[in-house]
């Protein structure tokens, strides 16, 4: 109330030509230099942002006479402070950068913007400040400057970021695996996996056990390695970081980039890998008519691809009704990453029991191109 009262009093006093630099507020101290008033009202003073959206309210009233523009803006402390939109495409903010837009409006105790928040913006120390630049381009009043401070999430158990290889990147030098793994409490143990070349399935090419004393905290360092390159045959592949829970399942979704070694056209084997529904033992679990997701990499020269299924007789207590591999809906000549990969018919098109489902890739002789990726299929009745 008191703080509506001062802004009711001020624009009054402003209109009149009487506004003066001596106003002042509980705690937030408006800079005034008629015609223009500028402060910042929330945050007002160092604060933490974490993966939630930070707005910044406060007031800039301006005359157009005086004022070309205002805006607001970030820098770290740290000389390797950056901005990302992806692992790739960083910007370094050790200098002043603009967040938002460069305004010419007025604003009274309105959303002035928005700050960046985690992973967008690196761990550490940062300034926030607000100026209004003149037609003289200096600054009409002194600039506003708060402190605050990047963390990531408690609610976000582990932090992933992998530098090298870089996205799309052809490797032809180091085997090693770099980036930073903040972990918790709660972790065993992450992986690194290799997808590509003569591996047709997801395998561990390294990993690296964790305690609850003292949790895995790399920032900026060795992660693990990938297979040595004599071993690996040239062609594209798929690295995932997987971080595993106390309870044997993953600690979140894995992390997930493509490379390629030597050169970048398409390995000759195909990549396959199931994301959803989730493979648990070896097997999923459906009740329903269910999309089934994931990724199917055709390599150049093959045909095509197709989902299979084949009754489970180690397990079965259902009457038999697929006794060899059926396809399940049709051929795919396309590859899919991260889309669904076929549609799983549940009750009654495939009564509730144990079945093998397999996806294969047909090559231009007709056979496997790779191993074909098998998995064990509970149908249980709604």
């Amino acid at each position: 109330m008191k703080q509506n009262l001062l802004m009711m009093s001020l624009l009054m006093l402003m209109l009149l030509g009487m506004a003066s630099p001596g106003l002042a507020q509980d705690d937030v101290a408006p800079v005034v230099g008629p015609p223009v008033v500028a402060y910042i009202s929330s945050p007002e003073r160092a604060f933490t942002v974490t993966d939630q959206i930070t707005s910044v309210i406060g007031t800039v009233i301006v005359d157009p006479a005086v004022v070309k523009y205002w805006k607001l803006e970030i820098r770290g402390t740290a000389r390797n402070s950056f901005l990302a939109r992806d692992l790739v495409d960083r910007t370094l903010a050790f200098d002043w950068l603009t967040i938002g837009d460069i305004r010419t409006d007025s604003v009274v105790e309105g959303e002035l913007g928005r700050l960046p928040h985690w992973p967008g913006i690196s761990l550490g120390s940062w300034l926030l400040r607000l100026v209004v630049i003149g037609h003289d381009d200096t600054f009409v009043v002194p600039e506003i400057v708060i402190p605050f401070t990047v963390q990531v999430p408690a609610n976000d158990p582990v932090y992933i970021d992998i530098t090298y290889p870089a996205s799309g990147q052809v490797l032809t030098g180091s085997n090693e695996v770099l980036g930073s793994i903040l972990m918790d409490q709660w972790v065993t143990e992450y992986r690194l996996e290799l997808l590509g070349g003569a591996y047709t399935s997801w395998t561990i090419v390294d990993r690296q056990l964790s305690n609850t004393a003292s949790p895995i905290r790399i920032t900026g360092g060795r992660l693990g390695a990938l297979p040595p390159f004599a071993e690996l045959q040239p062609g594209q592949y798929q690295l995932r970081i997987i971080v595993m829970g106390w309870n044997g399942q993953y600690r979140q979704p894995p992390r997930e980039i493509a490379f390629a070694v030597g050169t970048d056209r398409v390995s000759n084997l195909a990549q396959i890998t199931l994301t959803a529904p989730r493979v648990s033992g070896e097997r999923i679990t459906i009740t329903a008519g269910t999309p089934l997701i994931g990724t199917v990499i055709v390599p150049e020269g093959a045909q095509y691809y197709k989902v299979e299924i084949k009754d489970d007789i180690r397990n079965a207590t259902q009457s038999p009704l697929f006794s060899d591999w059926t396809t399940l809906g049709s051929t795919h000549a396309e590859s899919v990453i991260e889309g669904q990969i076929e549609f799983l018919a549940g009750p009654p098109v495939v009564a509730p029991g144990t079945y093998r489902l397999r996806i294969v890739v047909i090559g231009a002789d007709g056979g496997f191109s790779g191993a074909p990726y098998e998995i064990g299929l509970t149908v249980r009745a709604a």
